[in-house]
């Protein structure tokens, strides 16, 4: 039986099972229960990590990818895996893991891309002024943090480490 035991954790005895109700229940990249075979009975048994209401569907993740990642490389991962295109509610909605600060002035909000389904294109607003930005233009804007982010990285390293290589924090 496969055993996921929870984000980053699994087992596997080699051997695979189709569990008739168990095979029914949903995906979900921000899941409300985990499950597993590694019972003394070896039946299957879901523990619930979430808040669950009357009415709500039962889901795990698919695949071994944290709620964090951004929406575009959970997708991918299910599409290489499992061969679809994830609409769970994560997905439908903003993608936080890639948000920056709004660069219109006087603006403190952040633009996030949403991408609902494969049908419409992603879309990258704002959440407080409501501006819509070109995806080809925000390239370029995500290549110069790029580049800032490692620049400071480097600099904290330099101050970190000594020669040779030692580390100089204790």
């Amino acid at each position: 039986f496969h055993e996921v035991i929870g984000f980053g954790q699994s087992l596997s005895s080699g051997q695979s099972a189709l569990f008739v109700y168990g095979s029914k229940v949903a995906h979900s990249c921000n899941p409300n229960v985990m499950y597993t075979s590694k019972t003394e009975d070896g039946c299957l048994e879901y523990k619930m990590i979430a808040p669950i209401q009357e009415g709500d569907m039962l889901s795990f993740p698919y695949i071994d990818a944290r709620p964090s990642n951004p929406t575009h490389i959970r997708r991918r991962q299910l599409l290489q895996a499992k061969d679809f295109f994830c609409e769970c509610e994560l997905c439908r909605g903003p993608d936080y893991a890639r948000a920056f600060r709004c660069p219109k002035t006087k603006c403190a909000g952040n633009v996030m891309c949403t991408r609902a389904d494969k049908e419409t294109s992603a879309t990258w607003s704002c959440a407080a002024c409501q501006t819509t930005f070109d995806h080809s233009n925000l390239q370029t804007k995500f290549f110069d943090m790029e580049e800032k982010v490692e620049d400071k990285m480097q600099a904290t390293l330099s101050k970190v480490m000594m020669p040779g290589g030692v580390s100089n924090i204790h």
